[in-house]
Protein backbone atom coordinates (compact mmCIF):
# COMPACT_ATOMS: atom_id res chain seq x y z
CA UNK A 1 0.00 0.00 0.00
CA UNK A 2 2.84 2.38 0.81
CA UNK A 3 4.48 1.67 -2.55
CA UNK A 4 1.27 2.51 -4.40
CA UNK A 5 1.02 5.86 -2.65
CA UNK A 6 4.67 6.62 -3.32
CA UNK A 7 4.29 5.62 -6.96
CA UNK A 8 1.19 7.82 -7.38
CA UNK A 9 2.93 10.81 -5.76
CA UNK A 10 6.05 10.31 -7.90
CA UNK A 11 3.98 10.01 -11.07
CA UNK A 12 2.08 13.18 -10.25
CA UNK A 13 5.30 15.06 -9.56
CA UNK A 14 6.86 13.85 -12.83
CA UNK A 15 3.79 14.83 -14.85
CA UNK A 16 3.76 18.25 -13.24
CA UNK A 17 7.43 18.88 -13.98
CA UNK A 18 7.38 17.69 -17.57
CA UNK A 19 4.07 19.32 -18.54
CA UNK A 20 5.20 22.87 -17.76
CA UNK A 21 6.55 25.06 -20.55
CA UNK A 22 8.68 28.15 -20.43
CA UNK A 23 6.70 31.30 -21.29
CA UNK A 24 9.57 32.48 -23.52
CA UNK A 25 9.76 29.31 -25.61
CA UNK A 26 9.83 29.83 -29.41
CA UNK A 27 6.46 28.09 -29.83
CA UNK A 28 4.68 30.52 -27.52
CA UNK A 29 6.45 33.62 -28.85
CA UNK A 30 5.04 33.17 -32.37
CA UNK A 31 1.46 32.49 -31.23
CA UNK A 32 -1.08 35.06 -32.33
CA UNK A 33 -3.97 36.13 -30.11
CA UNK A 34 -7.32 34.49 -30.71
CA UNK A 35 -9.30 37.73 -30.61
CA UNK A 36 -8.73 41.27 -31.77
CA UNK A 37 -10.44 44.34 -30.32
CA UNK A 38 -12.30 46.22 -33.06
CA UNK A 39 -13.75 49.70 -32.75
CA UNK A 40 -17.47 50.46 -33.04
CA UNK A 41 -16.74 52.51 -36.15
CA UNK A 42 -15.17 49.56 -37.96
CA UNK A 43 -17.88 47.05 -36.98
CA UNK A 44 -20.96 49.28 -37.00
CA UNK A 45 -22.08 47.78 -33.69
CA UNK A 46 -22.91 50.12 -30.84
CA UNK A 47 -24.37 48.18 -27.92
CA UNK A 48 -24.16 49.03 -24.25
CA UNK A 49 -25.72 47.15 -21.35
CA UNK A 50 -26.07 50.10 -18.98
CA UNK A 51 -27.61 49.24 -15.64
CA UNK A 52 -29.54 51.80 -13.64
CA UNK A 53 -30.47 50.69 -10.17
CA UNK A 54 -32.91 52.27 -7.76
CA UNK A 55 -34.63 51.34 -4.54
CA UNK A 56 -36.77 48.62 -6.13
CA UNK A 57 -34.35 47.24 -8.71
CA UNK A 58 -30.88 46.69 -7.23
CA UNK A 59 -28.34 44.00 -6.44
CA UNK A 60 -29.72 43.50 -2.94
CA UNK A 61 -33.16 42.48 -4.20
CA UNK A 62 -32.01 40.72 -7.38
CA UNK A 63 -28.97 38.55 -6.80
CA UNK A 64 -28.17 38.25 -10.51
CA UNK A 65 -28.46 41.97 -11.18
CA UNK A 66 -25.13 42.13 -13.01
CA UNK A 67 -25.59 38.77 -14.76
CA UNK A 68 -27.78 38.47 -17.79
CA UNK A 69 -26.35 40.46 -20.66
CA UNK A 70 -24.87 38.34 -23.39
CA UNK A 71 -24.12 37.91 -27.06
CA UNK A 72 -24.81 35.11 -29.51
CA UNK A 73 -23.54 34.70 -33.06
CA UNK A 74 -24.94 32.25 -35.59
CA UNK A 75 -26.53 32.03 -39.02
CA UNK A 76 -30.19 32.06 -37.97
CA UNK A 77 -31.79 32.99 -41.30
CA UNK A 78 -29.52 30.79 -43.49
CA UNK A 79 -28.13 33.61 -45.62
CA UNK A 80 -24.51 32.55 -45.09
CA UNK A 81 -23.74 35.58 -42.89
CA UNK A 82 -23.31 35.53 -39.12
CA UNK A 83 -26.24 37.08 -37.25
CA UNK A 84 -25.44 38.81 -33.97
CA UNK A 85 -27.92 38.89 -31.09
CA UNK A 86 -27.40 40.96 -27.96
CA UNK A 87 -29.32 40.63 -24.72
CA UNK A 88 -29.52 43.05 -21.84
CA UNK A 89 -31.06 42.78 -18.43
CA UNK A 90 -32.83 46.15 -18.42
Amino acid sequence: MQYATLFAAGSLAALTLFSCQDAQSPDNAAAKPLFELLSADSTGIRFRNDLEYDREFNIYRYRNFYNGGGVAIGDVNNDGLPDIYFTGNM
